[in-house]
């Protein structure tokens, strides 16, 4: 009986046992799952049936590969059997299920073997952990890094990371491309010993320590700009940016350096540049001045001229007027050429290369260099007869004497005193030329200006052609005068030289190449003037220079249609565009220029001839015209004679004259 009733009770423990397993096994968040040698479940708990998505019925008896991915099923098969053959639990295994609905989920688990009494091998088991959201987690914050390796990666400025010591933990590849340094020779190493110069080592520790206590410093923690060092010891200039940054509980420095060599060399540039823009935009304020004034000018003179000449082919030669009248024609081109040469100073011409007598271009210059030398200074001039001819843009040659004489006037404008200008033909020998590297021996035209000023120390002499080399006060001169006049001089295949004694002047020569070449001066023909029986388009916005043009064009036996209005001229070309044999067009004019109608009228006809007149434009020249398919440019004031041997010439030969 006493056995009988230790047997009940060791089987009442046994159940109350059991039970308390269960309640255990139940009560878990855990999955906890048992399973037989094959891998089919014989046991789960409730939160296993949660964490699978099916009830224990769906459960018990399906194999554990069953809801797996073949991958994932031959991985849980090599641990199973790991754990059958060495008897040792696996733990933190993690793996991949599939859910009846499809849903995948991440679980981290565990195997140990399941022993009868007699100890032998009878099944696994093992606890489950649903770690979805940790593993969603990690490939958030691991797709998060790879951008920003990425990002880091094609920053074109370079990203330091630093520890609390100061030593690098993290560098980039702008760093290495800017520094020189690879990551292996720069990481856990200290940055400022590395890429500062030494004579900064002080201020960047101290600094350093106050950044990494307060975040702030008297240098680091701001945009700081600062010289670097390469690997190979060059010194450039950089912009630092650093800020602090905790990560897995310490404290990090990121430093973003950029290289601002470059912008450095554009704000040296820009300085030296500011000097020359000042005198520049006097010039350009002058340039932009004459150019208004030369268009309306221009007009002036062409209704002038125009009259001028109409009245002279009404008047006999023998006639007292007709003398008056070739005067007034005569000054007319004269003030023609003044315009011309204001604009060339004010570079507001096309400067051209062509076969020049160089005493009258310095003739010329000198008439208006008079108004802006003090009157206290005496020009003389002395220019030979029969100078030879030379090669070279005569506007350029302004731009030479105007620096030449400026800087003589500026010399002598306390006490006044004697410019004097000459132009002689010289020959330079074998033995000459040598003192010319740059000069053969041969003809030359030498042009000598010279003063009798403060003359220039010897100990600046030698400088004065070097960019921004300047010997007057600030805000009096940029230095870019002489260095512009030896570009020039250089570019025409010359050479000046300069000689000057401190009290007594200085004077420069320079010697341009002759030619073999002779000009062929501009006359004014008086033989009969050719015209013809063919319908011209006239369009200009000046009704007085239509009229005269309209009259002139007529007397010659043209047909002449004249349009103020370019809308009015295309309209009107639109209509009937067989009409016309010729168009003749103003450049400057409201709504549509002179260009702009061509182009317009050459799309609907691209065989129309068209000749476009202006007497000053900086946005069309002889080239641009030429490009354009326009057959002749002419310039303002426009004469007759001229104006009707360009119409024949086109409408006979299709030649392309260009008159300047």
């Amino acid at each position: 009986r006493r056995t009988d009733r230790g047997i009940r009770r060791q089987g009442t423990e046994l159940a109350e046992s059991e039970l308390r397993y269960r309640t255990i096994l139940e009560s878990m968040e855990e999955g906890y799952y048992e399973v037989d040698l094959a891998g089919n479940f014989t046991f789960v708990n409730d939160a296993m049936c949660r964490l699978q998505g099916s009830s224990r019925d769906e459960l018990m008896g399906t194999n554990n590969r069953d809801y797996m991915t073949p991958e994932t099923a031959k991985d849980v098969y090599e641990a199973f059997n790991n754990v059958y053959t060495t008897g040792e639990p696996e733990r933190n295994l993690e793996w991949v299920t599939i859910r009846p609905d499809g849903s995948k989920w991440h679980v981290e688990t565990s195997i140990s073997l399941v022993k009868n009494p007699a100890d032998e091998h009878t099944g696994f088991r093992g606890v489950v952990r649903d770690v979805t959201e940790r593993k969603q987690a990690e490939e958030a914050l691991r797709v998060s890094e790879e951008k920003l390796r990425t990002i880091t990666a094609s920053a074109q400025d370079a990203i330091v990371l630093m520890d609390e010591k100061g030593d690098v933990s993290y560098w980039n590849p702008a760093a290495e491309r800017i520094f020189g340094y690879s990551s292996r020779e720069i990481l856990r190493r200290p940055l400022h010993e590395i890429i500062v110069p030494e004579r900064y080592h002080e201020a960047y520790r101290n600094g350093f320590e106050r950044f990494k206590k307060d975040g702030q410093g008297s240098a680091i923690g701001k945009l700081l700009e600062l010289e670097a060092l390469k690997k190979d010891g060059t010194e450039f200039p950089v912009e630092l940016s650093l800020s602090s940054v905790n990560a897995n509980g310490k404290w990090n420095a990121i430093g973003i350096v950029r290289d601002i060599s470059e912008r450095r060399q554009m704000e040296a540039d820009k300085k030296r540049l500011e000097d020359q823009l000042q005198q520049s935009q006097k010039m350009e304020a002058i340039g932009t001045l004459s150019g208004g004034i030369a268009h309306d000018f221009n007009n002036i003179l062409g209704i002038i001229v125009g009259n001028t000449e109409m009245a002279l082919a009404d008047t006999p030669e023998t006639s007292p007027v007709h003398g008056n009248l070739s005067a007034v024609r005569k000054a007319s081109m004269r003030a023609r050429d003044i315009v011309k040469q204001i604009l060339s100073f004010s570079r507001q011409k096309e400067q051209t290369r062509g076969s020049m007598e160089l005493g009258t271009v310095v003739v010329e210059s000198l008439r208006l260099l008079r108004s802006i030398i003090p009157t206290t200074i005496d020009i003389r001039q002395n220019i030979s007869n029969d100078i030879g001819i030379t090669s070279g843009d005569p506007s350029q040659i302004n731009q030479i004497l105007l620096n030449l004489c400026t800087n003589a006037g500026y010399a002598m404008k306390e006490t006044g005193g004697i410019l004097e200008v000459s132009l002689a033909n010289v020959t330079l020998s074998d033995a000459e030329s040598s003192g010319f590297p740059q000069l053969s021996p041969g003809d030359y035209v030498k042009l000598t200006v010279s003063d009798n000023g403060n003359g220039i120390a010897p100990d600046k002499i030698d400088r004065i052609f070097d960019p921004y080399f300047t010997t007057k006060a600030i805000g009096e001169g940029t230095g870019m005068g002489l260095s512009v006049a030896h570009g020039i001089i250089a570019n025409h295949g010359g050479a000046i030289t300069v000689s000057s004694e401190v009290g007594r002047g200085t004077t420069f020569d320079v010697l341009f190449p002759v030619v073999a070449q002779d000009l062929q001066a501009e006359t004014v023909s008086e033989d009969a003037i050719a015209g013809g029986d063919e319908c011209i388009l006239l369009v200009d916005d000046e009704p007085e220079m239509v009229k005269i043009y309209q009259s002139m064009l007529e007397r010659l036996g043209y047909t002449v249609a004249v349009r103020t209005s370019s809308i009015e001229a295309l309209e009107a070309f639109k209509a009937r565009p067989d009409r016309y044999d010729l168009i003749i067009t103003d450049q400057t004019m409201p709504h549509l220029t002179g260009q702009m109608l061509a182009r317009e009228m050459m799309a609907i006809r691209p065989d129309i001839p068209i000749i476009l007149c202006t007497g000053h434009s900086d946005l069309i020249e002889s080239g641009k015209a030429k490009a354009m398919g326009i057959q002749a440019f002419v310039m303002k004031p426009v004469i007759m004679r001229q104006l009707a041997g360009t119409i024949r010439d086109i409408l006979d030969d299709g030649d392309h004259q260009i008159i300047q």
